[in-house]
C-alpha cells in the first residue's frame, strides 16, 4: 500500500522559486554579516583611540584630534534638540501648533 504521507515530485516552478527565494536570502545575509563587520570594525577602533586618548592624558600630553565625529567620546553625549533630521518621522509635517483633531493642511492656532 502506498503512503499516504508522502508528498507529491516537486513541480519545476517550485526548484524556480526556491532557488531566487535562495538568492534572495543569501544577499540578505551577506548585507548583515557586512554590516555586523563594520560594526565591529568601528567599535575597535573607537577604543583602540579611547584608549590612546586615556594613556595620552595620563602621560599629560596634547590629546590627538579625532579622525571623525562619530568616533569622538565628545559627541556620542550631545543632544541637540534645535537639529532637523535625526529621527524616522522627520518626513511628517510639524504639528506642533494645531489644535488635536484638526487637519494639517488647515491650521488651528491655540492661544
Amino acid at each position: 500500500m502506498r503512503d499516504v504521507r508522502a508528498s507529491p515530485p516537486p513541480v519545476p516552478e517550485d526548484a524556480k522559486r526556491r532557488a531566487v527565494n535562495r538568492a534572495h536570502v543569501e544577499a540578505q545575509k551577506k548585507k548583515k554579516y557586512a554590516e555586523e563587520a563594520n560594526r565591529k570594525r568601528k567599535n575597535l577602533e573607537r577604543e583602540e583611540l579611547e584608549k590612546r586618548h586615556r594613556q595620552q592624558r595620563q602621560d599629560s600630553l596634547p590629546v590627538e584630534a579625532s579622525p571623525s565625529p562619530s568616533l569622538s567620546a565628545d559627541s556620542s553625549g550631545e543632544d541637540d534638540e534645535s537639529e532637523v533630521g535625526r529621527g524616522p518621522l522627520d518626513h511628517l509635517p510639524d504639528v506642533g501648533g494645531t489644535a488635536l483633531g484638526a487637519s494639517t493642511s488647515s491650521p488651528v492656532f491655540l492661544g
